[in-house]
């Protein structure tokens, strides 16, 4: 007699549904393992994009009213303060930037009114208000070199404070970069060094020395100026206080009818930028010459002949003009009395 296994006694049928709880298991828990992955995949994802109220995302968005530099200097921060100036007002037009420690002034014009558009570190502070000094000749934006702002804003130092730093525009084109430092408690700059361009100007201590005139007149001047003709050079001195002594010239504008600009040439302690140019439309030009027809060597002659000479009473420089009395070019001084010479130094009156 045959006797038949029984599901429960069987041992292949045992193995069997062993094997098949062990897939089943298996199955479950890779299934589970899976899902887990899943969402931890989803969420650091998500992280990536979506900051947690805890820790503030690590991208900052830099548009118009913000700039990505913190220094004063940086190139980054000069750039986004002149784009600022002018997103503010379109008709604005650069002529004059100011450098402190913690604060870049961008000064210029609007129409016919002054304005000052200044950006404070930190937090970019930024604030406009009425600009009363003297209007200068428009910057050319693409002529100011940002690194050498940076540059020589570095490289200032001065005995007690932190510098200043001004840059101006030339009549030549160039760019004039000036480093300042305190002089006093009342806020007042002097004068201590100056670029034009790449090239570092010799400041003089003063005008009253042939030397100082000479090198200002063959050198430093005609960089400044350019080829435009000339229409008056006054040499101002002052016997007290040399820093206040300067050294003018003057050109017909470009166009005709629209007066003149005018180039100051400070000398070092002066309380301005080295290098200041002012355009007037309301000068008349009557005379033109060139640098060509200046003599150093004749002016020097006639400023040492008014200083020795007894019947001449405060010497306070010369002029070089255009006469209609005497109709031909002058020189005329500054003095009690005034003397006339042709630019050959003969005294004509």
């Amino acid at each position: 007699m045959r006797l038949r296994h029984s599901p429960f006694t069987n041992p292949s049928a045992m193995l069997r549904r062993r094997l098949q709880k062990m897939l089943v298991t298996a199955l479950a828990s890779l299934l589970a393992l899976l899902v887990v992955l899943a969402v931890t995949v989803t969420g650091a994802i998500a992280g990536l994009f979506s900051p947690t109220r805890d820790e503030p995302s690590a991208i900052h968005p830099t548009g118009p009213s913000q700039s990505p530099d913190d220094s004063v200097a940086e190139p980054g921060f000069v750039r986004w303060a002149i784009d600022q100036s002018l997103a503010t007002d379109p008709a604005f037009q650069p002529t004059r930037i100011v450098m402190t420690t913690d604060e870049l002034t961008i000064a210029g014009t609007s129409g016919s009114d002054g304005v000052r558009h200044s950006y404070r570190l930190p937090g970019r502070e930024a604030t406009s208000t009425t600009d009363r000094d003297v209007a200068l000749a428009a910057l050319d934006r693409d002529g100011i070199d940002l690194d050498r702002l940076q540059s020589v804003w570095t490289g200032a130092r001065c005995e007690h404070d932190s510098p200043q730093v001004q840059v101006t525009a030339a009549r030549s084109g160039a760019t004039a970069y000036s480093v300042l430092c305190p002089a006093g408690p009342g806020g007042d700059y002097a004068l201590t060094r100056a670029w034009l361009g790449d090239e570092e100007l010799r400041l003089p201590e003063g005008f009253s020395s042939s030397e100082s005139v000479t090198r200002a007149l063959t050198e430093t001047l005609p960089a400044l100026t350019g080829d435009a003709p000339l229409s008056q050079v006054i040499v101002r001195q002052d016997q007290n206080d040399p820093s206040k002594e300067v050294l003018q010239v003057s050109q017909p504008a470009d166009e005709p009818g629209r007066g003149v600009f005018t180039t100051h040439l400070q000398a070092r302690g002066a309380a301005n930028p080295a290098v200041l140019t002012v355009p007037d439309e309301n000068v008349k030009v009557t005379g033109r010459f060139t640098w060509d027809d200046v003599d150093p060597q004749v002016l020097a002659r006639i400023a040492d002949a008014c200083r020795e000479d007894p019947a001449v009473n405060l010497y306070q420089g010369l002029q070089v003009h255009w006469s209609d009395d005497y109709w031909q070019l002058v020189v005329t001084t500054n003095s009690n009395p005034s003397r006339t010479y042709t630019l050959d130094g003969i005294l004509l009156g």
